[in-house]
């Protein structure tokens, strides 16, 4: 005779099953992800990887030669940074998918994400099962 819950780890099984295909495919798209941000002047263009990390700098032109190293810098800088926000905003869409209702994964993926605020009703689930 079968258990009566093969059928149910059969179906809890099946489901994991497709989450972890939900999150392979989440992954795989995270790292295909490539954005790319040009300068207002047209001279300089950055593209960044799903991980925010440069892939490419591009010069164009002569005309960046004639700016002085600090506004130069500037311009590399305001473009790098917004290629990698663009970046980090279909990186948060694609893992925003896959969270638990709830989750900020903004607020996960930024440089020192609070966890207790992420999750703040933990203690209180567990008050409550062990009443």
């Amino acid at each position: 005779m079968d258990s009566p819950y093969e059928e149910e780890v059969s179906k809890l099984l099946a489901e994991l099953k497709e989450q972890r295909e939900k999150v392979s495919g989440a992954v795989d798209d995270m790292h295909a992800v490539r954005e790319t941000v040009v300068s207002k002047n047209k001279m300089l263009k950055a593209t960044v990887d799903g991980q925010g990390k440069l892939v490419e700098l591009e010069f164009r032109g002569d005309r960046w030669r004639d700016l002085s190293p600090a506004e130069l810098s500037a311009i590399v800088v305001e473009v790098v940074t917004g290629a990698q926000e663009k970046s980090r905003g279909i990186v948060t869409e694609l893992a925003s998918a896959l969270a638990p209702e709830g989750v900020n994964v903004s607020e996960l993926l930024s440089e020192k994400p609070d966890i207790d605020a992420l999750f703040p009703d933990i203690d209180k689930m567990w008050r409550s099962f062990n009443e």
